[in-house]
């Protein structure tokens, strides 16, 4: 049979000595950036970038990049967000580091400039020298010969640069850290 009282004593002297011992006895999380944020990216242009994820409740996040530092604490439930001064051009890669007192991650060869997102199927595989080449490109066509144009032309420009890249899936697993706090 269980002696209550000597039971109730027993979890008195626990709790008591973990108060006393100042042990810390809630859950710390990893800091964490949204899946769409990682190394090779290029961030938009001109407008305003939300970069958010996870991290310990009331923790301060610090986001720099280039020479532009943002700051905000993560909320009760660890969500995080900050919103990035609008950017200009940046053709050199750079880092874009995101920390908390304890933790910190970095991402390698971040540039800024035009963000298209483009889907379809084979044709997407195609570069920019193949399009320019092609015999199926009707030179009739208004657009279709102003573009042709404009890609030979780029071509030959110094400042071109176009980074293509496959978008990372992002599973339902991953979009839990993936939801901006307000």
């Amino acid at each position: 049979m269980v002696d209550f009282k000597m039971w109730n004593l027993f979890l008195n002297v626990l709790l008591t000595t973990y108060a006393l011992w100042g042990i810390d006895t809630e859950f710390k999380r990893p800091l964490k950036v949204c899946g769409i944020f990682a190394d090779n990216m290029v961030l938009q242009q001109g407008v305003h970038q939300s970069i958010w994820g996870e991290c310990d409740p009331a923790a301060l996040v610090s986001v720099k990049y280039l020479n532009i530092r943002v700051k905000t604490r993560a909320d009760q439930d660890g969500k995080w967000r900050v919103i990035m001064p609008p950017l200009d051009y940046h053709s050199k890669g750079s880092i874009l580091t995101v920390a908390t007192k304890e933790n910190t991650i970095l991402f390698d060869n971040v540039l800024v400039g035009e963000v298209w997102l483009c889907s379809g199927q084979s044709n997407m595989e195609w570069t920019l020298q193949m399009i320019a080449e092609s015999k199926d490109v009707n030179r009739k066509d208004p657009i279709q010969k102003v573009l042709v144009e404009r890609i030979k032309l780029d071509m030959l420009s110094q400042d071109f640069l176009i980074r293509y890249a496959k978008i990372k899936v992002i599973t339902s697993a991953d979009s839990e850290n993936c939801t901006m706090s307000s």
